[in-house]
């Protein structure tokens, strides 16, 4: 729920900065539709996942309060992204991330009995090493505050991964400290995702992709040390 919360939160931001900068100038330059219905249903799709969140409801009426939202965005995006403006594409692709963050976090698949951890743990070394030499080719163009930032966050997550993997490879492994270094690396990971979501260069669909392969595996790590 802690994850669910803090996506949840993250798509509200999104929806508003959209719905703010949405000037009157912009929705005119579009071709004729009903603009008010369409944005009213949308946004209260969100409103209701935000309520149903809040009030710690069932997984079942989290992933229909989400289907919703999937439903409504359908005809959102659709309608919005006709409009001739790149800011307003690139907020439109933030909310979009911010739903396939949801949709991911939401899955209730329950991973194999057998799945080894040590290799899940290896993977995602793999993959926060690839996201770094991706991020690094963007961050060339970056400044150097948010250069350094966003590295340190990248190093903190692939060293927390590390300390995971030196964990689980102990012999007994403890559970209770596989869980809480697991919490860790899910804190880290939101931290790195916040920023790599800023990149709008050319790396800018590697990074989604690697970052959708890491949300997944974290999403597994995380039912697999419950």
């Amino acid at each position: 729920m802690q994850e669910i919360a803090h996506l949840t939160e993250a798509l509200k931001r999104d929806v508003d900065e959209f719905y703010r900068r949405a000037t009157l100038r912009l929705l005119i330059s579009l071709p004729p539709a009903n603009y008010i219905a369409t944005s009213d249903e949308f946004y209260g799709t969100v409103e209701n996942l935000i309520d149903t969140v809040n009030h710690n409801e069932s997984t079942s009426n989290l992933i229909t309060s989400f289907s919703y939202i999937e439903q409504a965005w359908k005809d959102f995006s659709a309608m919005f992204h006709t409009v001739e403006s790149p800011a307003a594409l690139q907020l439109l692709d933030k909310v979009d991330n911010s739903i396939n963050a949801l949709r991911i976090s939401l899955r209730i698949e329950q991973p194999s009995e057998s799945i080894d951890l040590a290799k899940l743990v290896v993977s995602l070394e793999t993959q926060s090493t690839q996201l770094s030499i991706i991020a690094e080719q963007w961050l060339a163009t970056e400044s150097p505050s948010f250069r350094q930032s966003t590295q340190n966050s990248i190093r903190d997550f692939s060293n927390t991964a590390h300390e995971l993997h030196r964990i689980i490879l102990m012999r007994p492994a403890s559970p209770a400290l596989v869980r809480t270094k697991s919490s860790e690396l899910f804190d880290s990971w939101f931290q790195v995702h916040e920023k790599i979501s800023r990149c709008e260069t050319r790396e800018k669909f590697q990074l989604q992709e690697t970052a959708v392969r890491i949300t997944q595996m974290l999403m597994d790590l995380r039912y697999a040390t419950k």
